[in-house]
């Protein structure tokens, strides 16, 4: 173990507030053509979600049920998930009484009922904020996997139980931590992230105790920027916390309906307060394990919502919840968290862009090749405390197979757009003219995504990848051959239609009628009306061509008939634009 000394400044003033500075901007095509993806090694992707495939193994955590006694200083400390690497700090109070720092919010946010209290948990379903702030957590300890429950204080950092990161008494970290917000049996609601680092209190890791029972978890994926995150902050006033109010969270994972995939909420007050956990009486029919690290938070007078505590342990298991214990937030901690393992997420010497959330609106399930979509947007996060000048940022737009997003999926547009980060914040870039899907692009699945084409801190992390690029269904194009040849003729002579533009290869038709009402065939629609004739059939070329030859009929003298094209290939029926020949 390494120990690292640091003495902690106080940087944040109660009441104050980190700048933020968040818009939209419109993008600048500059795009001269589009290439087609080449064969090649794409790479890893930028985020691969941990999220396990089969969670059916996974339990709550089991509450601690004795606290130990921590004779100790009280120290934080930190577990660096890639290189192991662990480091204990010194972390010294303030002297204040009371702190905090406001949190994120969204627009689409909506608010709490405060009729309910603690002894009645209700479920609660919307992904709006506040809501959308609360994660499910996955974990391996003690060589078994486990589920708590966190909240986001920051776009790459979500507060936890000390128990939900750490063994506890001298044991061993957390590993294989995965986090989704709003989860309700899958990520599709923002996605989700892994754990790259670990935070708790020495009083928890060393001794077991309740004191220290709080766990932090840093981000790869700085998920916060969808969902928005809830300020944090402490009091020392024991008064205080007798008489305010506070919010529960959690996802429960015992007899609950829904669990372990549904979240609960409750509110309600104290019944017993000490300088480092606080305790409620709960008459819950149900074990509350799973909701181990919810947040519970205050919601002042302005409306903003700050974590004071996690859920931490509670008695009546396994079968019901008569009372519930939680780890309070206090000026250590919260300058640790404040002034340490937030900013450790942040480099200060250059800008980070972070492309997240592309957005594709198809105009319905799916978009036809040769379309481009209603609309197209996506969300960049600048990832550091670096302040740069108003820059313009180069971006490419790819069609791939996959949600890998590469230079070897086709490029279908690059553009611009221009904005003045501020430290840790986002815009968002609605497309100007969205791209158009290639012609000839296959039918099938695939996914848009963005590449930020830049030297910035990381350009490892400058692409949508997972569920950051957006899945898109293409079907087969409108009018797509191209079918070229005379518009009229005398009656007996003889008329030549070239044909191109067409699959390769395919079987291939010319229809006539003498209308244009429209119709369908093989599912595809027409302009030619019905009935239809065909004047021809065949095999198109290797290239994509084909030829047809014939006589102008004597009934066709004075009157004028309708050509269309149809080829058939991956399942999918090709047509041209109609041609009229007019007989004289």
């Amino acid at each position: 173990m390494k120990t690292h000394h640091v003495l902690l400044a106080v940087l944040m003033l109660p009441g104050a507030a980190l700048a933020q500075q968040d818009g939209t901007v419109n993008t600048v095509d500059t795009s001269t053509q589009v290439f087609p993806a080449t064969q090649g090694d794409e790479g890893p992707l930028r985020f691969e979600s941990q999220v396990p495939k089969d969670r059916s193994s996974y339990l709550p955590a089991p509450m601690p049920q004795v606290s130990g006694i921590h004779t100790g200083p009280q120290q934080a400390i930190s577990y660096d998930m890639i290189s192991g690497e662990e480091l204990v700090y010194d972390a010294p109070s303030t002297g204040l009484s009371h702190g905090w720092v406001v949190g994120r919010e969204l627009a689409d946010q909506v608010g709490e009922s405060i009729s309910r209290s603690f002894p009645g948990l209700s479920a609660v379903t919307s992904t709006s904020f506040p809501w959308s702030t609360h994660c499910r957590m996955w974990f391996t300890k003690f060589g078994l996997n486990y589920v708590c429950s966190g909240t986001l204080i920051d776009a790459r950092t979500m507060m936890t139980a000390g128990h939900c990161v750490h063994e506890g008494s001298g044991g061993n970290w957390a590993t294989n931590v995965s986090v989704a917000p709003s989860w309700d049996g899958d990520d599709d609601a923002f996605g989700s992230a892994n754990g790259i680092s670990l935070g708790s209190w020495t009083s928890w890791t060393v001794s077991g105790s309740y004191d220290g029972d709080m766990g932090w978890v840093r981000l790869d994926r700085p998920i916060g920027v969808l969902t928005g995150w809830l300020g944090y902050g402490y009091n020392s006033d024991n008064s205080w916390w007798s008489s305010a109010g506070f919010n529960l969270t959690g996802y429960p994972g015992s007899c609950f309906s829904g669990a372990p995939d549904q979240f609960y909420y409750d509110y309600g007050t104290w019944d017993s307060v000490g300088t480092y956990v606080v305790e409620a009486d709960m008459s819950e029919s149900c074990w509350i394990g799973g909701m181990s690290g919810g947040g519970i938070y205050y919601i002042d007078g302005s409306g903003n919502r700050y974590v004071y505590a996690d859920v931490s342990h509670g008695w009546g298991w396994p079968s019901s919840t008569t009372r519930m214990g939680a780890c309070r937030m206090t000026s250590s901690k919260f300058d640790w968290v404040l002034n340490t393992f937030i900013p450790g997420a942040y480099n200060t010497s250059q800008v980070d862009y972070i492309p997240l959330d592309m957005e594709v609106d198809m105009g319905g399930s799916s978009m036809r090749a040769g379309t481009a979509p209603s609309s197209m947007s996506y969300r960049v996060f600048n990832n550091s405390l670096y302040n740069p000048a108003s820059a313009t940022v180069h971006t490419d737009t790819y069609l791939s197979t996959n949600d890998n997003i590469s230079e070897f999926d086709t490029l279908i547009q690059s553009h611009t757009f221009t904005w003045d980060f501020g430290a840790k914040s986002s815009v968002t870039v609605n497309y100007s003219t969205p791209p158009t899907i290639p012609v000839d692009t296959v039918p099938g699945s695939y996914w848009i995504g963005v590449i930020i084409d830049e030297l910035d801190y990381s350009t490892s992390n400058n692409d949508t990848d997972g569920w950051d690029a957006a899945p898109v269904t293409i079907i087969e194009p409108l009018n797509s051959i191209t079918l070229s040849g005379p518009s009229s003729g005398a009656v007996g002579s003889t008329v030549t239609y070239d044909i191109s533009d067409a699959p390769t290869s395919a079987p291939v038709w010319m229809y006539w009628s003498r209308t244009l009402g429209g119709t369908t065939i093989n599912g595809h629609p027409f302009a030619i009306g019905s009935p239809y004739n065909t004047v021809a059939s065949g095999t198109t070329s290797s290239t994509g061509t084909w030829t047809v030859s014939g006589t102008i009929p004597p009934a066709l003298a004075g009157r004028t008939i309708w050509l269309e094209i149809r080829a058939d290939k991956y399942g999918y029926t090709y047509d041209s634009y109609v041609k009229g020949l007019t007989g004289f």
